[in-house]
């Protein structure tokens, strides 16, 4: 065998080898990553239900024009927030996003109410959810949603209706999409909830429930 064409043959060698060991790193790498908890938006201007001195904090991202979120908010949330948010247990942040069509003004206007009358957001968005459901939008939506806030109560009508009629929370919704895209990359979607921090299923309660206790024993 020539040198040169022994040495094509090592370089050939040393190169295949380099390739695998970045490939393997890489795997490792996203891996590691993956494992990494996500921080907990701990902030005043996201909507927020249960003790901030709890030490098991949940993040929900949902679209409110989502079905599983609906399923979510309706079947395994009533049951999360008895025995772990009223308890003291844990409380849970919620980051509304809006790409799903038509769902941008259903979204701002909960966040108004939001701003509004803090302790009505919850109550609203199921109302949203269960007017709204899987029917499709016209945007002759806008007067539903102040009447909405009439039947649910307690919420300055006025003040909602002009920030409805003005989107005026569509930036905020803009920004929550995009952290919610750059946190979750090629997994978005929703609802995606995060046990301080760690991923966790929203099928049931028993998964959720089995994610808290878990932690619990481990603080």
């Amino acid at each position: 065998m020539s040198p040169k064409k022994s040495f094509q043959q090592i370089f050939i060698l040393v190169v295949t080898c380099l390739a695998v060991v970045l490939m393997i790193s890489g795997v490792f790498y996203r891996r590691h990553l993956a494992s990494q908890p996500v921080p907990i938006m701990v902030v005043d201007g996201h909507p927020s239900i249960g003790s901030k001195d709890a030490k098991i904090g949940m993040l929900l991202i949902e679209d409110f024009r989502c079905c599983a979120c609906q399923s979510f908010i309706d079947e395994v949330f009533p049951k999360v927030k008895e025995k772990y948010i009223d308890t003291g247990i844990a409380y849970c942040i919620l980051v509304p996003v809006a790409f799903l069509d038509g769902s941008k003004p259903l979204a701002n206007a909960a966040l108004a109410v939001f701003k509004i009358a803090p302790s009505r957001f919850f109550p609203y968005v199921h109302a949203i959810f269960k007017h709204f459901g899987l029917r499709e939008i016209h945007g002759s939506e806008r007067n539903e949603l102040v009447k909405i806030a009439e039947e649910v109560g307690g919420i300055d009508l006025e003040a909602l209706e002009k920030c409805v009629e003005s989107n005026c929370y569509f930036p905020d919704l803009d920004r929550n999409l995009d952290w919610a895209e750059r946190v979750m990359g090629k997994d978005f979607g929703v609802p995606s909830l995060y046990i301080n921090g760690v991923p966790t299923s929203t099928a049931s309660i028993e998964a959720i429930g089995g994610r808290i206790e878990k932690m619990k024993r481990d603080l």
